[in-house]
């Protein structure tokens, strides 16, 4: 064989082992132990999801996984970036309530909270009855959003002393616990709760746009139904979180890989949905405690439209 024959060869073996060693990376890279990479795959952009753009008077995002965490004598928060596509705004931001639970919603402009359990006797002041079988507490953030302007909105079930905070904060501040909703950041109001923690609902399903599975008007009949807005960086945490906390992660995604206030910790972050699909009726929970939830019509009939421009925020680069 002449020296130009071996040497090609020897390039053409080369080439062949060099393309079995990238697909053999390839394979390990793509069925290791970090899921997370497969799921980044879908995450295609910066989009949102407007459901003002619904075919129906009630188009949602629901998850449902048996094996949701409890939520029932745990600290929580419940935080979304929003925009109003409407000059009065009502409705249900996110929320895991039916007869019982948590839900972030909207009256007529105003952000609120609401955790919903069984009734107590006496009732706790602050609460309303709505039903012979439930309560809820809820806490008004006295602001008012404004239309195509995004907003971040974080409810916070804590036992945290805040006392020296606005409006009704210096009257309920130190119940353990007590209700608290921040605005941008910012905490507004406190609530109280009658010392008592939200209770587990009767269904695992979380919906997004809408009050909760069984639908049940909120805050004195005045919310139910669509929410006629933008939604976007749904989080779910069974712990409060702080001020600090919030401030420091609203203007970004949850990372995979930094550690520290903005780590996606899967022992507290129970529900993740950054809405960066862009396409088809469904979308990712990114904790990994729901997996893949959909868009329906009300005909139960999945829904594709929903995708818009979302909040500008830095993106993980993880």
């Amino acid at each position: 064989m002449s020296k130009l024959a071996r040497i090609r060869h020897m390039s053409l073996l080369l080439l062949i082992t060099g393309i079995l060693v990238l697909s053999v990376g390839f394979i390990f890279i793509s069925c290791g132990k970090d899921p997370q990479l497969k799921v980044a795959e879908s995450d295609n952009g910066p989009f949102a999801i407007d459901l003002s753009l619904a075919p129906g008077p009630l188009g949602v995002f629901f998850a449902v996984n048996e094996d949701f965490p409890r939520i029932a004598g745990k600290e929580l928060t419940v935080e979304a970036w929003v925009k109003s596509r409407t000059p009065s705004l009502s409705g249900g931001i996110v929320g895991r309530n039916d007869g019982l639970g948590i839900v972030l919603f909207v009256n007529k402009n105003e952000p609120k909270l609401g955790v919903r359990r069984t009734p107590v006797a006496p009732e706790a002041a602050g609460c309303s009855q709505i039903s012979v079988t439930s309560t809820e507490c809820i806490v008004d953030s006295n602001a008012l959003l404004v239309q195509d302007v995004w907003t971040h909105i974080a409810g916070v079930l804590t036992s945290e002393d805040q006392s020296s905070g606005p409006a009704n904060c210096s009257a309920v501040g130190t119940e353990n616990p007590h209700i608290a909703i921040y605005i941008n950041g910012e905490l507004q109001n406190c609530s109280t709760t009658g010392s008592l923690f939200a209770e587990d609902p009767a269904s695992d399903i979380l919906a997004v746009g809408a009050i909760g599975d069984a639908g049940p008007d909120i805050d004195n009949g005045g919310v139910s139904g669509r929410f006629d807005g933008v939604i976007d960086e749904v989080r779910l945490w069974t712990v409060a979180r702080s001020k600090a906390q919030i401030q420091a992660c609203m203007g970004q995604e949850l990372s995979f890989t930094v550690m520290g206030d903005c780590y996606m910790d899967s022992s507290i972050l129970k529900g993740y949905w950054r809405f960066n699909e862009g396409e088809g009726s469904g979308s990712t929970d990114f904790s990994g405690a729901w997996g893949t939830g959909g868009f329906e019509s009300p005909a139960l009939i999945p829904w594709s439209g929903a995708w818009v421009q979302g909040v500008p925020i830095v993106r993980d680069p993880g």
